[in-house]
């Protein structure tokens, strides 16, 4: 996965633009389609949801840090 672009608007939000494989695609749909279900069924953020991942924070990632 490469960053192609990343544009950033005056109400400070941004645009990014990626280059992706087949199969990186095929993953970010999937994940993406998943977390919209999990996140409409519940209510949940997506950051409220992950704080249910049942793998738990990642080594090393802020998250592990803070909890």
């Amino acid at each position: 996965m490469e960053v192609l672009k990343i544009t950033e608007h005056e109400d400070g939000s941004a645009t990014y633009s990626f280059d992706l494989t087949a199969e990186e695609t095929d993953a970010m749909v999937r994940n993406g389609i998943l977390w919209a279900i999990i996140c409409g069924c519940t209510g949940l953020t997506v950051e409220e949801a992950m704080k249910y991942n049942r793998y738990g924070p990642e080594e090393g990632t802020e998250q592990e840090t803070t909890t």
